[in-house]
């Protein structure tokens, strides 16, 4: 979160987050009376974090407080960024694609790689 927002940011973050705890507020209301490149940012945040397998945000004791979402046992934390992906490769939004490797086999190509 260091990268995207400053302290002062992160405490408006925070408060946010008390915010629609204690109030149950949906967060369209919220969301209109916060400014479009704070917005932005926050954004950028919960897609990242989504791609790390965290989600839901949550003021916990005075602390932010990720959940955590897990593999099996074999698989402590997904390692794939495709398994944690909004964009489903049966409905067409997947942005990967089919790649040729030197041998000439065809191989999936995720849209996050280079």
């Amino acid at each position: 979160m260091g990268d995207y927002l400053n302290y002062e940011e992160k405490d408006k973050f925070e408060q946010i987050l008390v915010t629609k705890q204690r109030s149950g507020a949906e967060w369209d209301n919220i969301r209109a009376k916060l400014p479009e490149l704070f917005l932005d940012k926050l954004k950028n945040i919960i897609k990242e974090c989504w791609e790390n397998g965290f989600c839901n945000p949550r003021i916990s004791q005075g602390k932010l407080v990720w959940s955590q979402i897990m593999g099996n046992e074999r698989h402590v934390k997904y390692q794939e960024k495709c398994d944690l992906c909004r964009n489903s490769f049966q409905s067409g939004l997947c942005k990967g694609r089919e790649a040729y490797s030197p041998n000439g086999q065809r191989k999936f190509k995720k849209c996050w790689e280079r």
